[in-house]
């Protein structure tokens, strides 16, 4: 009898296969049916045992299914997703998470350094502030202290050198008084800030009140000390003087130190204002701060308004000594035009052909005003004259000189009323007139 030939299917891949290998295999089958079908007429029952021919374990795990998750609507394509893109989106979920913690982190560690450096600079500016006006009182004190008393001791005696350092002790004073409120607290602690303000702020009115007639007067001490430079050898030995007083600065002049004032008190609206931009809004001194910054800044808007009004004063008071020759040079066909119009107008009231208006009372005040400042300039000159009467008598020490009456009571009683008016009661009476009387007479 005719055998069936024995088939060999060949084994797939275990791993690799895909899920349309079972497909395949299942297509082969039915083929192998038919042809079992067409050869064995009645060995039905053999077909059935080839058709049912069993697959190996590798096979049937590689014709195993595999389970997919449908995604999608009915309307649209339908997708798929494997179980490993679960797994990929679980994972890009966390690096998000990591990194966006990370530029967190990194955020508020930029946040952190920059309010440390805004600090440092905030208290390098507060530094800055109070050190240079330990410095700049320290140059004021050698300027009117050192200076001033080896100038007083030349020979002649220098003119005007009282008008040198009017208002200077006023503005030292002020300066004194701002350092020794901020001195009662160390710059290092945080409510500094506070006691600075405070501090500016209840001295404000009395910087004010200094500095504007300082400034006011400075065009006067400049005036001053160029004639003292007009003649060289006196000019030489003030410059020895103040090389010798202040060696540490390299002064040549008496205006690097008397300029001082005029610098610093336009400098106090820039340090406070670098102290408000290094410091936070949220700081509790912030407002205060604020506040003192445009204290500041009304201060020297004041204080250059009285400056400018005290000039156009000085402008119309000024009396000038030209000569003949400048007088020509100044004329100008404005000028011809403007006299001869005047001296038309007086001849027409002279003469009666225009009438001419009297103000009574205008003239009344003028010739009151007129006698007023006669007698305050002559007032000035007296006063002027007693001072320097004065200190040439406390120069001449008559207490020691020896009258060779020794043992006698009078000489004695002399000795110890000169020696106490020389040393205590003339100077107090002195520095008294001078600030009472003398400073507002120069005014």
């Amino acid at each position: 009898p005719w055998k069936l030939p024995h088939i060999i299917l060949p084994k797939p891949a275990s791993s690799s296969m895909r899920p349309q290998g079972a497909v395949r295999r299942g297509a082969i089958k039915s083929t192998l049916k038919e042809e079992l079908q067409e050869k064995s007429d009645g060995s039905s029952e053999k077909g059935d045992e080839v058709g049912e021919e069993k697959l190996s374990p590798e096979e049937e795990s590689a014709s195993e299914p595999v389970n997919l998750e449908v995604i999608g609507t009915n309307t649209g394509p339908t997708m798929f997703r494997l179980p490993s893109q679960d797994s990929l989106s679980g994972e890009n979920t966390v690096s998000e998470e990591m990194l966006a913690e990370e530029a967190r982190k990194k955020s508020k560690e930029e946040e952190a350094a920059a309010k440390e450096r805004a600090a440092q600079r905030q208290q390098l500016a507060i530094e800055e502030l109070v050190q240079s006006e330990r410095n700049y009182l320290r140059m004021l004190q050698i300027c009117s202290v050192d200076i001033r008393s080896s100038l007083q001791q030349l020979q002649p005696p220098l003119a005007n050198l009282d008008r040198l350092f009017l208002y200077i002790e006023d503005v030292m004073e002020v300066s004194s008084r701002l350092l020794s409120l901020l001195d009662r607290r160390p710059s290092g602690e945080p409510q500094f800030l506070q006691t600075l303000c405070d501090s500016f702020l209840s001295l404000s009115s009395d910087i004010e009140a200094a500095y504007k007639e300082y400034l006011a007067y400075y065009n006067q001490i400049s005036i001053v000390e160029n004639s003292y430079k007009q003649k060289e050898a006196l000019w030489n030995e003030i410059v020895r003087i103040i090389k010798a007083s202040a060696p540490e600065v390299n002064a040549s002049s008496l205006s690097f130190f008397l300029v001082m004032p005029v610098q610093r008190i336009a400098r106090y609206p820039l340090l406070l204002q670098t102290i408000q931009k290094h410091t936070d809004t949220s700081h509790p001194a912030f407002k205060l701060l604020e506040k003192t910054a445009l204290t500041s800044i009304a201060l020297n808007c004041r204080i250059n308004e009285y400056k400018r009004f005290r000039e156009v004063a000085d402008k119309y008071k000024k009396t000038e000594t030209l000569t003949i020759k400048d007088k020509i040079n100044r004329l100008n066909p404005h000028s011809i035009a403007k006299k001869t119009a005047r001296f038309s107008q007086q001849l027409k009231h002279e003469t009666g052909i225009k009438p001419k208006l009297v103000d009574e009372e205008f003239d009344a005040f003028e010739g009151f005003f007129n006698i007023l400042e006669h007698g305050i300039l002559v007032l000035l000159e007296n006063v002027e004259t007693y001072l320097l009467h004065l200190q040439r008598f406390l120069d001449c020490r008559t207490e020691e000189f020896d009258l060779d009456m020794d043992g006698e009571k009078s000489p004695i009683c002399y000795k110890e009323i000169t020696t106490a008016l020389r040393q205590w009661i003339l100077p107090t009476f002195e520095k008294r007139m001078r600030t009472l009387i003398h400073k507002p007479l120069c005014a």
